[in-house]
C-alpha cells in the first residue's frame, strides 16, 4: 500500500508536470532571480508549509545554486537536504528542489555582489535543481472541485445560528470560496467560521477555521458566494488541503 508522504509527492509531481520549464528557459528564469534580488521563501519540505524562511539566489552556476538563506549550517543535515523554494516572479512562482543544501565552500564564501550592505542569513549552495517550474500563481493555490460529487463545506456560522453546509467553487492552500443558500446576507466580512471541514463522500479534512474575506450574492437569487482564507491552519489542515488541491488539479487536466 502507498504510503501518505508518497502519495503526495506523486500527485504532486502529476499537477506540476505541465509547468515544468528546461534548459535555457529554466536557467533563465533562476539567472533572473539571483539578478533582481527577488525574495522568496525555502522550507525543508511540502509537508512543512510552515516552516519556510527567507531566501535569495545569489548566483546560478552550471552544476549549483549560491544562495542567502536566514537557516543555521548547523542545522541542515538532514532534515533540509531536498528543501523546496519558491519565488513569486511577476505573475508567477518560480518552484525548485534545493537538494544538497550545504554551507557555501570557500570560493562560493568570498563576498558577493548580490549580497548587498544588509544581507542577513547563511551563504549556502545546493545541487543545480534537476525541475524548475514556473506557475501560474492562481493556478497553484485555486482549483475547483469536481462538480459530482460536491465537495462540500460543513461549517458553523457566525452568532450561533446553526451549521451551514455550503457547496466549495475553488480550494487551494491559503483559502477557499464557496456558496449557500439562504434568504438573508450569511455573515460579515471578517467573521470567524470555526470548526469547519470540507468532505465528498472519500475526502474528509481535519477541521480548521475560516475568516470571511469576502460576501456576495450569487447568479440565483438566494444563493451567497463566500470567500475565505484559513485563519491559523495546523500543518495537518495544509498537508491535506494541499493533497485535496492536487487531486483535484489532475482530475480538471484529466476532463480536459
Amino acid at each position: 500500500m502507498i504510503d501518505s508522504a508518497r502519495l503526495a509527492a506523486e500527485l504532486k509531481a502529476l499537477a506540476l508536470a505541465p509547468f515544468r520549464i528546461d534548459g535555457h528557459d529554466a536557467r533563465d528564469a533562476l539567472q533572473a532571480l539571483a539578478e533582481a534580488a527577488l525574495p522568496g521563501v525555502i522550507r525543508p519540505s511540502e509537508q512543512h508549509a510552515l516552516l519556510g524562511v527567507p531566501c535569495r539566489v545569489l548566483a546560478v552556476a552550471h552544476d549549483r545554486l549560491l544562495l542567502r538563506a536566514a537557516i543555521r549550517p548547523e542545522l541542515l543535515a538532514p532534515a533540509w537536504q531536498s528543501a523546496v523554494a519558491a519565488f513569486p516572479q511577476g505573475q508567477h512562482i518560480l518552484r525548485f528542489t534545493a537538494h544538497a543544501l550545504r554551507p557555501a565552500d570557500e570560493d562560493n564564501a568570498r563576498p558577493h555582489p548580490a549580497d548587498g550592505v544588509r544581507a542577513t542569513g547563511a551563504r549556502l549552495c545546493c545541487d543545480y535543481p534537476a525541475d524548475v517550474w514556473r506557475v501560474h500563481r492562481r493556478s497553484l493555490f485555486r482549483v475547483a472541485p469536481p462538480e459530482a460529487p460536491p465537495l462540500r463545506l460543513h461549517a458553523h456560522a457566525p452568532r450561533g445560528a446553526g451549521p451551514w453546509l455550503g457547496v466549495v467553487i475553488d480550494l487551494g492552500i491559503g483559502g477557499l470560496a464557496f456558496e449557500v443558500v439562504m434568504n438573508h446576507v450569511p455573515c460579515d466580512v471578517d467573521a470567524i467560521l470555526a470548526a469547519c471541514h470540507l468532505a465528498d463522500g472519500t475526502y474528509s479534512s481535519p477541521p480548521f477555521d475560516l475568516r470571511v474575506r469576502s460576501v456576495h450574492p450569487g447568479a440565483i437569487p438566494g444563493h451567497w458566494r463566500i470567500g475565505a482564507a484559513l485563519l491559523n491552519p495546523p500543518r495537518a489542515v495544509i498537508s491535506s488541503l494541499q493533497l485535496a488541491t492536487y487531486r483535484f488539479e489532475i482530475a480538471q487536466r484529466r476532463r480536459r
